[in-house]
């Protein structure tokens, strides 16, 4: 079998869309190719780990700057990898300037695949100094992957894959087994009886600027105290947001649940009432989160960032997508499915066969695993 490297950003155990993502592909095509994990670690020192279906190895992290990792020994381990399994491969997962360019080490006849996750949207200073390198290696790369159509179509940090027609829309997909209510049943109801069986609005994601979180937390000022948000995750803005809810005396409304342990993210989606993800620009270019809550048959309400995360979740048909920064429309959104029962009812059940046919892993896999093989004519 083939050698294939890819180059992520951090280890499926800092979870996160992408993590998950990376994760997901590098199990569903270890039965087909020999796959290894680059990433960063929060030690100080490089680690090797058997995944599921791979070997993950983590290198040393230096600092952050502007969400990008610092790696100084990356180039030097991708180059020792290299010595060692003689890659015909290397899959980066972009945008991110320490792997991307990291993999510059790497000999011209490693084919260069791209799965470009997001826009940069915010760092316009970095951007300016980071967009020649990646139209550097778009001239290169034989092929670039994106996650939606408004991508492939209108991203401008991509435009000279589109010129060169390399582009391959393929969604994310997720395991929609693993979000049985069978297997989460004792939690579901721990959790149900733990906000006394109040009806629960569910968040979930990085606390940073672009996910929206006080947009939606503001929200709940309107609602009635019958409704409280459950906000998971954690980041920069956290100790902010916890500020916010207690000047704004929601401190009865708005709970802050931390890092969800992975086994317990199906239980937290089954229990809630609706999922909700506030983000407000493009920097969300999926919301594999939406999936998640889909997964569990629940009604997703979104904004419409430019069709990012509205690619996923359908105005009217799996949920409600409302305009950004608006706390008055997230509040509508969530009265409206908390006074019609049949209306939440109907999303939900909307919402699962929506994704169960769009976004599953398999499709994810196959597409993938057909351009690994079309690239390189495997067998």
């Amino acid at each position: 079998m083939e050698n294939i490297l890819h180059l992520g950003k951090f280890s499926n155990e800092q979870v996160g869309g992408i993590e998950t993502v990376v994760d997901s592909l590098l199990e569903g095509l270890s039965l087909d190719f020999n796959l290894f994990n680059l990433v960063a670690n929060n030690c100080f020192k490089n680690k090797i780990k058997e995944q599921t279906g791979y070997v993950e190895y983590s290198t040393a992290l230096a600092g952050m700057f502007a969400r990008t990792p610092l790696c100084p020994s990356m180039p030097y381990q991708i180059k020792k990898l290299y010595q060692r399994y003689q890659f015909s491969i290397v899959h980066l997962h972009l945008p991110n300037p320490m792997a991307h360019l990291a993999s510059e080490v790497l000999p011209a006849s490693v084919k260069r695949i791209i799965s470009w996750h997001s826009d940069v949207i915010r760092q316009k200073k970095l951007l300016r100094i980071y967009q020649p390198f990646v139209n550097h290696l778009l001239k290169k790369a034989s092929a670039l992957i994106v996650s939606t159509p408004y991508l492939a179509e209108h991203s401008i940090q991509i435009k000279i894959a589109r010129e060169r027609n390399i582009i391959h829309t393929i969604p994310y997909g997720i395991d929609f087994d693993y979000f049985l209510t069978n297997k989460n049943q004792e939690k579901i109801d721990q959790i149900k009886h733990q906000y006394s069986h109040r009806f629960l609005v569910f968040a979930l994601g990085r606390h940073v600027y672009y996910k929206g979180f006080c947009y939606l937390i503001e929200a709940m000022k309107q609602l009635p105290k019958n409704i409280i948000l459950l906000l998971g995750g954690e980041g920069s803005l956290t100790q902010k947001l916890r500020q916010q809810v207690k000047i704004s005396q929601l401190e009865h409304q708005v709970y802050f649940l931390g890092e969800i342990a992975k086994q317990d993210l199906p239980a937290y989606y089954h229990a809630c009432d609706l999922f909700c993800l506030p983000s407000i620009d493009q920097s969300e270019a999926f919301g594999i989160a939406q999936l998640e809550a889909m997964a569990c048959a629940k009604p997703v309400i979104c904004c419409d960032v430019t069709q990012a995360a509205s690619n996923v979740n359908l105005d009217a048909v799996t949920g409600f997508v409302v305009s950004p920064r608006c706390p008055i429309a997230l509040a509508n959104a969530i009265s409206k499915l908390y006074q019609n029962p049949l209306m939440r009812s109907f999303l939900g059940r909307s919402a699962y066969h929506y994704a169960t046919k769009n976004f599953t892993t398999h499709k994810m896999f196959t597409k993938v695993k057909n351009l690994y093989r079309e690239i390189h004519h495997f067998n």
